[in-house]
């Protein structure tokens, strides 16, 4: 959980595994997206993991995409109309241990590229 975000005077923060948001100097919260974990916010955008999967969702709209068809994504750092997202896969060699994965690619997840490959446990 990164804690709190704040964009165009609201904050917005996770609880419960749920994404809500808040008018800076309000008391009333407004849940945004269930079962969602808050990564990051840039350009009218929320971007968020539920079940393992990476999603951006407009917030005039309301639409939320899917922006990779990476799975198991544990982090999503996101700078100008770039990403990058931490995920795992499963040990298939004992020649390649790397589990953990820094995955670059823009916003809408194309041109992506494996930046760095490494064991975790």
């Amino acid at each position: 959980d990164i804690g709190l975000q704040a964009y165009s005077n609201y904050i917005y923060f996770n609880t419960h595994g749920n994404i809500y948001k808040i008018k800076a100097g309000s008391t009333t919260k407004s849940k945004v997206k269930s079962d969602a974990n808050l990564q990051d916010l840039s350009n009218g955008y929320v971007y968020y993991i539920s079940a393992g999967k990476a999603y951006k969702m407009n917030l005039s709209t309301k639409t939320a995409t899917r922006v990779t068809s990476k799975t198991s994504i544990d982090n999503i750092s996101v700078s100008g109309n770039y990403m990058i997202l931490t995920y795992y896969t499963t040990i298939t060699s004992p020649d390649n241990m790397n589990n953990t994965h820094k995955y670059f690619c823009t916003t809408s997840g194309k041109n992506g590229k494996i930046l760095k490959s490494y064991y975790s446990e």
